[in-house]
């Protein structure tokens, strides 16, 4: 269900943003956990070609497994070659953190990534694996998920500006930049639009590669004049009672997130169906590449020249923002959900934590589908129907409710796949 649920009114105190020091701990881990994934997907793919060892010499020939062995291991190959390069093995070392005393602007330069805070947890299994991360970014950042986006993404950022534009006429103001939060973020896509529309965002995410990823990509253009542009926010950074952490390069100031893209001519090729699992009709299907990111360096350097603001935040979205983990635990315009809330153990705790979290007349933006992952949801499995009247007693009002009946997480430009 796609819904667009408003705020009952109540007063809110906003409270200023302050990392703990655990933020830098978990953060300086990073290299370690790049390495040991790159590790594991490197050897994944002899254990995809080791049942191959049963059939006898006529039932290889037969179904071409030396062929299929073959383009696996190069498919494979430059996967683990794109991953090498959106994954940097140094991920970047300096970060913006809000001075407890003022919550001035959330981040300095093209955007910040912060590792994860109080209340952090580690990603259920698989999802933090590389082979997710491929599927994300080709969902987020490819070709291959823009009919996806456009039946997602597009009517959230429709009700966002159109939300803007509203407290922008009821305040008579030039503009309106709203405070968005956007839980379980995956590669960004979204928050990166939304961002680039003029608002404060906040990306947040459990799997510290998926946020890797997207923060190469959203820095791998850089605009002209770089430099300059970064000094200058930098010492307004300063200005503002901001404390810069670490000393190599800076986050969007070149370093090196942004090189191996550039080098590349802006891109890389990802094979999302290289293991050719099950539906598969023709096997030259599996071996169609995927070009990320499918955002042309000059919006992605004009971008950047705007002075994003976007934040890529590491941490468990329940706990980090529920009052004693470190993040804001109010205050937010908007919050949005793409394909998140059927990934939590319990949708009405949930619920109720996004009505926490929204001020005044804010909006809770939700899009996806209702497949509960959790094991263990039983009976919190629910319906459709089911999920309206919980936000209704949880002090949100639906304005908008509408069943996308059918929408392909990612859409195969050759066909030779069963859905």
């Amino acid at each position: 269900p796609r819904s667009l649920a408003s705020k009952e009114a109540r007063p809110i105190v906003p409270i200023s943003l302050a990392m703990q020091a655990l933020t830098v701990r978990l953060y300086l881990l990073a290299p370690e956990k790049v390495r040991q994934l790159l590790k594991e997907h490197a050897a994944a793919v002899d254990a995809l070609i080791r049942p191959l060892e049963v059939l006898s010499p006529d039932e290889r020939a037969a179904i071409g497994a030396d062929a299929a062995a073959a383009s696996l291991a190069s498919t494979w190959s430059s996967n683990d070659l794109a991953l090498r390069m959106l994954l940097p093995a140094l991920p970047p070392a300096v970060r913006y953190l809000p001075s407890p005393q003022r919550d001035p602007h959330p981040c300095p330069t093209a955007s910040c990534f912060t590792g994860g805070g109080a209340g952090f947890a580690a990603p259920a299994a698989g999802y933090g694996g590389l082979d997710q991360l491929i599927v994300h970014l080709a969902r987020d950042w490819s070709a291959w998920g823009a009919r996806a986006r456009r039946a997602t993404h597009r009517p959230v950022l429709h009700a966002v500006q159109a939300h803007s534009w509203r407290q922008r006429w009821r305040h008579g103001r030039e503009s309106a930049r709203l405070r968005v939060l956007v839980p379980g973020a995956g590669c960004c896509r979204l928050a990166w639009e939304i961002a680039r529309r003029g608002h404060i965002v906040e990306a947040c995410d459990m799997a510290e590669s998926m946020l890797l990823a997207a923060h190469t990509i959203i820095t791998s253009a850089p605009p002209r004049r770089r430099p300059s542009a970064c000094s200058a926010a930098n010492r307004t950074a300063h200005g503002a009672g901001a404390r810069m952490l670490g000393a190599s390069g800076g986050i969007g100031c070149g370093g090196p997130s942004g090189a191996p893209l550039s080098m590349l001519g802006g891109s890389v090729r990802l094979y999302p169906f290289a293991r050719c699992g099950s539906g598969v009709l023709r096997r030259r299907a599996c071996l169609q590449p995927a070009s990320v990111p499918d955002v042309s360096p000059r919006a992605l350097a004009s971008a950047s020249t705007r002075a994003l603001a976007l934040i890529l935040q590491s941490a468990d979205f329940m706990t980090f923002y529920g009052g004693g983990g470190g993040g804001r635990a109010e205050g937010w315009d908007v919050v949005c959900t793409a394909y998140v809330l059927d990934c939590l153990p319990d949708p009405s705790a949930a619920i109720r934590h996004v009505s926490r979290l929204l001020v005044r007349g804010g909006r809770w933006l939700n899009v996806g589908p209702l497949q509960w992952h959790a094991p263990a949801a039983g009976l919190l499995r629910l319906s459709a129907e089911q999920l309206r009247p919980l936000m209704e007693l949880h002090g949100l009002r639906v304005r908008k409710w509408r069943i996308v009946r059918r929408v392909p997480y990612l859409t195969h430009p050759g066909g030779g796949l069963l859905d």
